[in-house]
Order: structure tokens, then C-alpha cells, then sequence
């Protein structure tokens, strides 16, 4: 994958290998391909929008960092919201931090669509909102986990049975990510994991956090607590954390094995999802040229690994 996007980023940027940048393994944006959609790190001119509107969002890596995920987050479920619409509603999200949250447009007509394709039942689809909630002040300034944790995606919806919260992490090629701090002491991890109806077969102890950070499992727990805590926070009546990688990232699939195993009920509060999945779900719900177009590219950045094989080889040769 690493590979693969040096290639995209110079095909993208129509420059060849040696006009990267110094240092960096990989074409790094400056700061006008940045600001011009053809050549930035989203992938329509409505997702470049909903990226450059975003406050939370403006960030170099969010920017110019070809192998962050959150570009990848951000172009695989942009199209959920509509940058023509502003959002103004409040919702139970905004209960729970005491303040509007930073995407400023409305869902759009195939969030519902593509949220009540992923999760198998009708839903409304109320807000879109990435990276919460790491960036931001809860009320009273705490954050559900006392610490920095984040989510890619935050959907917000409703169903019959009363609102429900889908919270979405993705990876690309990052690692894993474990620590020590599952333990600290000034966190909530252990009165999330252990709290009535929590998602994990519990008590957490010292024992099953190291057993976690064998597996690789410590990032998966946080973000799944940090679900939890906001289902809880806002008053949700259920909430579902999904993973979503590249089928070609097999540290994420083993461990999309593991992590089922240490939940109570896994099918009804998790899933692991491929970045293909999610990709061909979208395809029947694309309707105009600029969304099938969006595809088409999107398909081509992150799934398409046989168009870089040239440049493989060649690299290979090399070394």
C-alpha cells in the first residue's frame, strides 16, 4: 500500500519520481495542490469541501499525508453528508459535549441508504460527524475516556427502538496501536469496561490488559469504550463500533479474529468491515456521473494495487 500510493501521488500530481518531496517516501501536497481540488487529498469537489469546511479537519496530515487513514475515512464516507445543506439540528451528540460539533452540513439522502445497507435494518441517518471526539470539550470539559481517544466516522441515526450510535474507526497501513495506558489509573477505561450492559466480558484487570496488548487489541478496546461511554453519555439506545480496512492489511484482519472473543454479545456491538465492502456497497447507490466518477478514483487510489506493480518491481530492482 505504501507502494501504491507513492504511485497514486505522482500519477495525481503528474510528477515523476524525483520531484518528491525531500525526505518523504511519498509525494507530500503543498500547500496550493492542497487548497485545489484537483490535486488535493480528497477525492470530489464535495468531500474537498466537506474537508476544507471542517475546522477539526484542517490539519497537515488530514492534508498532505497520503497514507493517513483519516483521508481515507473522510473519501470513503464523505459522500454521507451534503455540502449544499446546512446542518443545523441539534441532536443528542451535542447533549453530550454541550456545544455543536464541527461538520457543518447535512446528512445526505444516501447516508440513509448506505447506513441502513451496512447495518441491515432501516434507518434514519440524523448527523455525520469525523474525529469525535478527540479534538473536542465535553460538557464540563471531560471527555468520555479522560484521554485523547478518537473515532474516524460518528453516525448518529434512528430506528424504531430509539436512537442508535455507529462509530467507525479506519486503518490503511498504520500499526496496531497498544500501551501501557489501558492501566492508568486517571482514565475511565476500567468503570466503562466493567459498568452495567458494558460490551466486554469483564473485570478489566492487569492480567486482561496485558492479554489485549499481546493481541494488539488495546487501540480496538479504547475506541469500543470510547462508543460505549457516548452511547451511555447521550442517552443512545445502541451503539456499534466497526473497523474498516483494506483486506490487504493482515495484522487488522487477525485481529478482527481476536477481538469478537473478549465481547459479550459481538454481533450486535461490533464488526470488522473490508475497505472493498464498504466501496461495493456504495456502488448501486450511485446515481450521477461526479458519484460513479468518485468511485472510479477512490477505487484507484486505495484498491487497485496491481497498477503499481511496475513501480514495485522497479523499486525492487533498485534495492
Amino acid at each position: 500500500m505504501r507502494v501504491h500510493q507513492q504511485w497514486w501521488g505522482w500519477k495525481r500530481l503528474g510528477r515523476s519520481m524525483g520531484q518528491s518531496a525531500p525526505r518523504a517516501p511519498f509525494p507530500v501536497l503543498t500547500a496550493a495542490e492542497q487548497r485545489d481540488p484537483a490535486t488535493s487529498n480528497f477525492l470530489n469537489p464535495s468531500i474537498h469541501r466537506l474537508a476544507t469546511s471542517t475546522p477539526r479537519l484542517s490539519s497537515f496530515v488530514h492534508y498532505s499525508h497520503l497514507l493517513s487513514s483519516m483521508p481515507m475515512a473522510i473519501n470513503l464516507f464523505g459522500l454521507l453528508v451534503d455540502t449544499s445543506a446546512q446542518f443545523r439540528a441539534s441532536t443528542a451528540l451535542d447533549g453530550v459535549f454541550g456545544l455543536p460539533l464541527g461538520t457543518p452540513f447535512a446528512p445526505s439522502a444516501k447516508s440513509h441508504q448506505l447506513v441502513s445497507a451496512l447495518l441491515g435494518r432501516a434507518v434514519e441517518v440524523l448527523r455525520v460527524d469525523f474525529e469525535i471526539p478527540g479534538r473536542l470539550r465535553p460538557r464540563g470539559g471531560k471527555h468520555p475516556l479522560l484521554d485523547k481517544t478518537s473515532m474516524d466516522v460518528v453516525i448518529e441515526f434512528r430506528e424504531p427502538s430509539g436512537l442508535g450510535l455507529l462509530a467507525i474507526e479506519t486503518k490503511l497501513t498504520e500499526a496496531l496501536s497498544n500501551g501501557a495506558e489501558l492501566m492508568d489509573s486517571t482514565r475511565q477505561y476500567k468503570a466503562w469496561f466493567d459498568a452495567p450492559e458494558s460490551p466486554f466480558i469483564g473485570p478489566l484487570s492487569a492480567e486482561v490488559a496485558r492479554e489485549l496488548a499481546g493481541c494488539n487489541l488495546v487501540q480496538w478496546t479504547r475506541n469500543q469504550l470510547l462508543a460505549f461511554g457516548l452511547c451511555r453519555t447521550g442517552g443512545y439506545a445502541s451503539h456499534s463500533y466497526w473497523v474498516v480496512f483494506p483486506g490487504a492489511h493482515l495484522d487488522a484482519a487477525r485481529a478482527a479474529v481476536l477481538y469478537p472473543t473478549r465481547l459479550r454479545s459481538p454481533s450486535t456491538c461490533f464488526a470488522a468491515s473490508t475497505v472493498e465492502f464498504i466501496a461495493e456497497t456504495w456502488a448501486p447507490l450511485l446515481t450521477t456521473p461526479a458519484e460513479r466518477e468518485w468511485r472510479c478514483a477512490f477505487c484507484q487510489r486505495y484498491l487497485e494495487l496491481e497498477q503499481s506493480e511496475p513501480l514495485w518491481r522497479a523499486l525492487n530492482s533498485a534495492g
